[in-house]
């Protein structure tokens, strides 16, 4: 692990020396692709639009990953559902959570907990504090018919399938 992380270094400083025959700037930003797909997209396009004398590169990893990048100082600012606690990271509250369910079909009725016991709901990872929330909910002892982290497989099998799962909602 050690040697890999010399080469990233390494590539890393190249890229940074490349900048000053195109660029005046280079923001790298590193998170989970749920991240940038489902909550941050728009404002990236549009920064990226704006910003041509920007250099900007996403990095897609786990929200650990991203800390570990961050110390590293190989990502400028990174975007974990997990909470930091290393000292020398600032933590920035950005976003407050607000979730909505989403099904492929019209939901006719209100989602009772109860419904979350269902084999037609996915559970998918949001982070640390999602999951402390939805335990509140449940209870310490619920456990999912069907539970993952990756959230482009959630979105296609809610496209393809009558599964209903927990989506970020953007206010």
């Amino acid at each position: 692990p050690y040697a890999k992380r010399i080469i990233e270094l390494f590539d890393e400083s190249q890229k940074e020396l490349a900048l000053d025959n195109q660029y005046t700037e280079r923001l790298v930003l590193g998170g989970p692709s749920s991240a940038w797909n489902y909550i941050y997209r728009e404002v990236l396009s549009d920064f990226a639009i704006n910003n041509q004398q920007v250099s900007l590169e996403l990095k897609t990893h786990s929200s650990e990953n991203t800390i570990s990048k961050v110390l590293d100082r190989v990502i400028d600012v990174g975007i974990s559902y997990t909470k930091p606690t290393h000292p020398n990271l600032i933590v920035h509250k950005y976003i407050e959570d607000h979730y909505k369910f989403v099904s492929r079909r019209q939901l006719n009725r209100d989602i009772e907990i109860a419904d979350l016991s269902s084999q037609r709901f996915i559970l998918n990872n949001w982070g640390d504090s999602f999951l402390e929330w939805f335990k509140e909910l449940t209870g310490t002892d619920y456990l999912p018919s069907l539970a993952m982290n990756q959230t482009a497989i959630v979105v296609k099998m809610l496209e393809e399938h009558d599964y209903f799962s927990l989506l970020p909602d953007r206010k």
